[in-house]
């Protein structure tokens, strides 16, 4: 490959025209016409001539051509895929999000003139928030790391970025005293602070068998094992699509007598009372959309009297409530299993003991700190 450089030369009565310098095998300079007007074009035609005959594209075009985050039609997500790693729509949205964000700001940039230094400064200077950064930046590498795959650009300029620190908020759980206000003996107050049977009904079940909000809006009839007050956990929502659940296996999860008796109310009730329908279905008979619960939760707080006090209160927290209030009471094996976890590690993760716990479970030890001083 010979080394070139672009120039412009003036005509009177027409546009310029760009031309090529370049040096032949004996080092004599010569100069070439691209016949373009366009600085662009003469580069392209400059490369094809005398450079490898292939140039980084324009990132707009790049996007464009690979479906990039479309499924179906993106290869990156195809690779995935095979590889056995699921990513749902969900997920993809928000990789659509970030990547209409990169294109705004680079889009009509080649990949081989985006620099370290512009990506690096644009990331830092975005008012968004950390952890929406971070999918920023890792879209960003995805997009890098297949140019580089292509051979379209020799080095991925993301590999030099520093990963950003984001501070993940702990979720919050709740107290037995702020359970008993959420879910109160008097029906009357009860469907008042969650607006309906159907929300009240699912906001307990979801915080007396430790499910994820996924797995409760998925639960059918057949379900719902009455004679052994139980429910058989075996599939999630997410998307619209019923899977297998997070572990990948059924489970059998206890219930207490309460809301075993609120369920038989529910489905005297509910229009959707058979084998196969669903136990919390929406006005069309379908799993409710996975945010709607997050509304119920957020309009029943305040209406219980429970102060969040800076804690991050969803959904999910009643399964962090469920396991730190019952990891005490039975066998680690069978609170693993009642809420799919296949090692107690995870399960020690989602327990958020009290301090009043916490001193209590040092009680046999005390003892032993005794005899560290004559009394």
């Amino acid at each position: 490959m010979r080394k070139y450089t672009l120039f412009k030369r003036r005509a009177e009565g027409r546009d310029p025209v760009w031309y090529v310098k370049v040096y032949d095998d004996q080092g004599r300079r010569k100069a070439y016409s691209t016949g373009c007007t366009r600085k662009e074009d003469a580069e392209d035609e400059a490369e094809k001539r005398f450079g490898k005959g292939k140039r980084a594209p324009v990132l707009n075009a790049f996007i464009a051509e690979r479906h990039f985050f479309v499924r179906g039609e993106c290869r990156w997500l195809l690779r995935r895929e095979a590889g056995g790693h699921e990513i749902t729509e969900n997920t993809l949205k928000i990789y659509r999000h970030a990547l209409a964000m990169i294109v705004k700001a680079f889009g009509e940039k080649r990949l081989s003139d985006i620099r370290l230094f512009d990506l690096e400064g644009w990331i830092l200077r975005l008012d968004i928030a950390s952890s929406t950064k971070s999918i920023v930046l890792g879209v960003m590498r995805i997009l890098f790391k297949e140019a580089v795959r292509e051979e379209l650009i020799k080095e991925d300029p993301t590999k030099q970025l520093e990963p950003l620190k984001v501070k993940r908020l702990e979720r919050g759980v709740f107290t037995l005293e702020e359970l008993a206000k959420l879910f109160p003996l008097d029906r009357a107050e009860l469907l008042r602070i969650w607006g309906g049977e159907i929300y009240a009904v699912f906001a307990l079940t979801m915080a007396t068998a430790g499910l994820r909000n996924a797995e409760a809006r998925a639960l059918l009839w057949k379900h719902y094992l009455r004679s052994d007050r139980a429910l058989l956990v075996e599939q999630q929502e997410q998307d619209g699509v019923i899977t297998r659940t997070k572990g990948k296996r059924d489970r059998v999860v206890l219930l207490p007598d309460r809301t075993c008796s609120e369920l038989d109310i529910w489905r005297q009730a509910t229009p959707y009372g058979e084998r196969d329908q669903y136990i919390f279905p929406n006005a069309h008979g379908l799993p409710y959309h996975e945010r709607a619960p997050q509304d119920w939760l957020r309009r029943a707080i305040p209406r219980a009297g429970v102060d969040p006090a800076g804690r991050v209160l969803v959904p999910h927290s009643f399964r962090h409530t469920y396991v730190t209030h019952v990891r005490r009471s039975i066998p680690a094996a069978a609170l693993g299993e009642m809420i799919g976890h296949v090692n107690e590690a995870t399960t020690l993760g989602y327990d958020h003991p009290s301090i009043a716990q916490r001193v209590g479970a040092l009680d046999g030890a005390r003892d032993g700190i005794s005899r560290l001083l004559p009394h």
